[in-house]
């Protein structure tokens, strides 16, 4: 039905294409209510980026 709707596909990563599949279905609004309790504080951080930086020197030694 979402398909047919909104012209999407339920089961494929809309980042990468790759298919996707239903792990558990929850029907308790208790539960369902923890779970996005607890996604919702869950952070979402960035990956620290590091900048690019010439390689190491070596040592000049004198003959």
């Amino acid at each position: 039905m979402l398909q047919k709707v909104y012209e999407v596909d339920p089961f494929v990563c809309p980042k990468c294409q790759g298919t996707m599949s239903v792990v558990a279905i929850i029907e308790d609004p208790k539960e369902l209510t923890k779970i996005i309790d607890w996604a919702s504080q869950q952070k979402r951080e960035q990956p620290e980026t590091v900048c690019a930086r010439s390689p190491p020197e070596l040592a000049l030694v004198s003959v």
